[in-house]
């Protein structure tokens, strides 16, 4: 949106910052040149983001499945415990 809006100025027109509490003038070009910057750097961390999340949520899942096959093992070591138990009766 900030890039929009300095690329619809003219590059004379008056383009500030705001440095701590005072609004410092700055040049266009190098005002567009400061935003790109943050844009890409931007980009940059929430591809990066992306990926880590992908990575946890495929890891997340390959847990799931060896929780679920813990699971299935306890409940047939049960079941096989159960009807030996009531096989010696």
């Amino acid at each position: 949106m900030v890039l929009k809006e300095l690329d619809l100025g003219s590059d004379q027109g008056n383009v500030y910052k705001l440095i701590g509490p005072a609004l410092i003038k700055q040049d266009p070009v190098e005002a567009r040149s400061n935003v790109g910057k943050r844009l890409e750097f931007i980009n940059g961390e929430l591809g990066r983001l992306d990926s880590r999340l992908k990575a946890l949520e495929k890891q997340e899942a390959e847990r799931q499945q060896k929780v679920i096959g813990i699971q299935q093992e306890v409940q047939r070591l049960t079941q096989a415990a159960a009807a030996a138990a009531s096989g010696a009766e």
